[in-house]
């Protein structure tokens, strides 16, 4: 876990990435049930939460960029066969 967890905790870069977001995602921590109920201090709560929603946080940035690079890069892909075709239009209108 510790050598998963270096490889995402790097300085915070401004590029977004793919594998970035992979990386985190696979080392997010799942719930998982204890038999144990013996708590921790307080402050080690403190920061596992912080570092949690630290994660998470960056997690629905990293989704939100990417998602709003694919969609813009679908519409230009889209649009890609129109480009021309009003300029080409009124030519020919002449």
């Amino acid at each position: 876990m510790k050598k998963d967890f270096d490889k995402v905790h790097t300085p915070e870069s401004h590029i977004k990435t793919r594998a970035e977001l992979l990386a985190r995602l696979r080392v997010r921590e799942r719930p998982a049930y204890e038999r144990n109920f013996i708590p921790h201090g307080h402050i080690t709560t403190q920061v596992h939460k912080a570092v949690k929603a630290s994660h998470e946080r960056r997690i629905a940035e990293l989704r939100e960029s990417l998602g709003s690079a694919k969609e813009g890069l679908e519409t230009e892909f889209a649009l890609k066969p129109k480009e021309g075709q009003a300029r080409a239009d009124f030519g020919r209108s002449r």
